[in-house]
């Protein structure tokens, strides 16, 4: 093991660590990855997680986007286009994205896309395509939308597009569905289930989010798969605009097996601990009243912040709170390298309490 990096032995606490990547190989230092040990990994190119040989004890979820409407219900805006991954381009070079014309079909589009990679028949996922009111042809594989593309994805994005993406060139694909590059079905040793992305912002209901999340609860547990779901912070602005709301998000924690709690610098203030504690209760129901099921709660730490935050989010995991499942997301960070890098320094005192090289006592 490299000198640079984490091993579970050092992992004193019972912390699961989840990472949005492909997993490590086995030829590969399986004990480390990026500077820690990874207790599942997931990625929306599932071609490459299904192609890492067996060897690594982890376990393995499809990432899947939640697809958005191409415009922000009841306004004028528009919004980003859905991404595609791995990432298609044009002949010239431009990125190829989705967008859709209305937020049935957005939701209709992420549940096909789940299906699919869960091993539901084709039939089936037809028919919930047509019943959002796809035409015979929206569904595309992988393979079909690379080869196509230059006559596939010949529309312009919404050119209301708020900052700051207007003006982003993209050449985009209406109404179609493009399904995974593989199914996570395919991998069954390893395979854990979906992690739904939900930063959808596009102006959907509370309702319409309550019904779609369990919706898609019971479409992995039908196959003995589960779902986590991921978002912004469920104290900003930003959840609103994806219907996740105090009336809602109770309502979704219960239906789900795990649900993110989004803490850093650019979002907690310098107060990760009561940040934390003013989304969790945002899962109590509109009159405060519930108790939320800690056991289905993980913590989202973004890379980009900084020590002081990182030791708060380890005392989250040991002494304050039921959680003990971590996600690290990169934020922009680049992982890896010199023990003395920033990073690395962050996720050793988030998931170890100590920083790299370690001191001779824990910081409390």
């Amino acid at each position: 093991m490299s000198e640079n990096t984490f091993g579970p032995a050092d992992l004193t606490a019972p912390i699961r660590i989840l990472h949005n990547r492909v997993q490590p190989r086995p030829d590969d230092t399986i004990d480390s990855y990026d500077g820690f040990p990874i207790g599942m990994a997931a990625s929306q190119n599932i071609a490459n997680m299904n192609a890492v040989p067996a060897g690594w004890d982890g376990e393995i979820a499809h990432f899947q986007w939640a697809h958005r409407a191409s415009a922000i219900e009841g306004t004028e805006k528009g919004t980003k286009p859905n991404p595609i991954s791995p990432t298609i381009r044009r002949a010239d070079g431009i990125v190829c994205r989705v967008q859709y014309s209305t937020i049935a079909k957005a939701m209709a589009a992420s549940k096909v896309c789940i299906m699919t990679t869960l091993g539901y028949d084709p039939a089936e996922c037809a028919v919930v395509a047509a019943d959002a009111g796809f035409d015979s042809s929206a569904i595309v594989s992988y393979a079909d939308a690379v080869d196509g593309c230059e006559a596939l994805f010949a529309d312009d994005p919404n050119p209301d597009a708020t900052p700051p993406y207007a003006g982003e060139p993209y050449h985009v694909a209406t109404d179609r569905i493009i399904l995974a590059n593989a199914r996570i079905v395919d991998n069954p040793a390893q395979a854990w289930g979906i992690v739904y992305d939900y930063e959808a912002q596009d102006g959907r209901s509370s309702d319409a989010t309550r019904t779609h999340i369990a919706d898609l609860a019971e479409v992995c547990h039908t196959k003995g798969f589960k779902l986590l779901v991921y978002t912004n912070p469920l104290d900003g602005a930003g959840v609103l605009q994806s219907g996740l709301t105090r009336d809602s998000l109770g309502d979704v924690l219960a239906a789900v097996d795990r649900l993110s709690i989004l803490v850093g610098t650019a979002y907690s203030g310098g107060n990760v601990v009561g940040h934390f504690r003013r989304q969790l209760a945002m899962l109590t129901g509109p009159d405060g009243s519930g108790s939320p099921d800690m056991a289905k709660v993980f913590v989202t730490f973004a890379l980009s912040s900084g020590e002081v935050d990182a030791r708060q989010v380890r005392r989250l995991l040991t002494e304050l709170s039921a959680v003990r499942m971590l996600w690290y997301w990169p934020d922009l960070q680049t992982l890896g390298g010199d023990r003395s890098r920033t990073v690395n320094r962050v996720i050793a005192a988030s998931a170890y309490g100590h920083l790299m090289p370690r001191p001779s006592t824990a910081i409390a």
